[in-house]
């Protein structure tokens, strides 16, 4: 449940408590200012509701048509949401299954004056859900220390003692899992954030370093040459200062949101080890981008560029000096003979 979150924000706590999430997609001022942050508020008391839709009526995911039944109970804290049916066997896990109830609870934030922001996996996948599937079982052995059991790849078992009904079932996984789910929604859209500034600070080292190289192959040409590729070239080296100063701060960023990214892993990991069979899958990409992420040649190649520009203008302000105080030594003489 998402709204507006005006000016800078590089963190993942406003002031207010609420947390903040980034949209996947942005373009580059918004990567750089923050300006494209959304409060993410949770519900006090979470939403329990059981929602009928018709199977004909509800969407197809990667050409499944495979939708199991036209009933779900639905657990929703604005944070995360636990959708539920009842099926017989978990031999096969239907993958439509509860993906219209997405759209139902976007329409009822959009009535109420917000909006939702659903996470994937991954840029560009259009299943809204976790890939693994989680089964509530009722055992009446089981105590409330157990945890979650892999039984097949995409398929962890959650036993309880019992269970009354279907919306009684999604309330025991919510118990099981829902504190859990905000960590992993909290390190994930940090994590993909960060990736998303690394991956713009690398195209803003890239265009710096074209600038410097297309000026130095100005040196090499004809006399002739020289001045209409100097003026083709005019204005990179402002072009440049504006390109590092942006650079600068994408890094003091990546710097803050590392750190709220390895926070949220260390968390993830040692309070919640128990759940990891249901979300491991869901975040061990995220978790091998966080590792491999290494700042050094790109801030390297920044620093370069920065020194290149600091002493060219030394060296014109040194000249500029000269040249003054040569005039004002000239201006004396002159006052002085007459």
């Amino acid at each position: 449940l998402s709204g507006p979150q005006p000016g800078q924000n590089t963190s993942t706590r406003n002031n207010a408590g609420a947390v903040v999430f980034y949209p996947m997609h942005s373009n580059s001022s918004s990567l750089t200012d923050g300006s494209d942050a959304l409060n993410a508020y949770a519900i006090g008391s979470s939403i329990r509701a059981t929602i009928r839709v018709p199977v004909k009526n509800q969407p197809v995911i990667h050409g499944s048509k495979d939708t199991p039944t036209d009933t779900y109970a639905v657990e929703w804290d604005g944070i995360s949401a636990l959708i539920g049916w009842e099926q017989d066997d978990y031999d096969w896990v239907p993958i439509s299954a509860g993906h219209v109830v997405l759209e139902v609870l976007n329409d009822a934030a959009a009535n109420a004056g917000f909006g939702t922001y659903i996470q994937s996996c991954s840029p560009g996948c259009d299943y809204q859900l976790l890939h693994t599937t989680l089964v509530v079982e009722e055992d009446a052995e089981a105590s409330d220390d157990d945890v979650l059991e892999q039984v097949d790849y995409g398929v962890v078992r959650l036993r309880v003692p019992s269970i009354l009904d279907l919306r009684d079932g999604v309330q025991e996984a919510g118990f099981a899992v829902r504190i859990a789910l905000r960590s992993f929604a909290e390190f994930k859209n940090s994590t993909r954030r960060l990736m998303n500034i690394d991956a713009h600070v690398r195209e803003l080292s890239a265009h710096m370093l074209h600038h410097n190289y297309t000026h130095s192959r100005i040196a090499t040409l004809k006399p002739r040459k020289r001045p209409k590729a100097l003026w083709h070239n005019r204005g990179w080296r402002r072009e440049t200062r504006a390109l590092v100063a942006e650079a600068w701060l994408n890094l003091a960023n990546m710097d803050v949101l590392s750190k709220a990214s390895h926070d949220s892993l260390v968390g993830l990991e040692g309070n919640y080890a128990g759940l990891q069979p249901l979300l491991k899958r869901d975040y061990a990409a995220d978790v091998a981008a966080l590792h491999r992420l290494n700042t050094t040649p790109i801030t390297d190649a920044i620093k370069q560029m920065t020194t290149s520009i600091d002493n060219r203008l030394l060296i014109l302000a040194t000249i500029l000096g000269a040249i003054g105080g040569g005039l004002a030594g000239a201006v004396a003489a002159v006052i002085s003979s007459s």
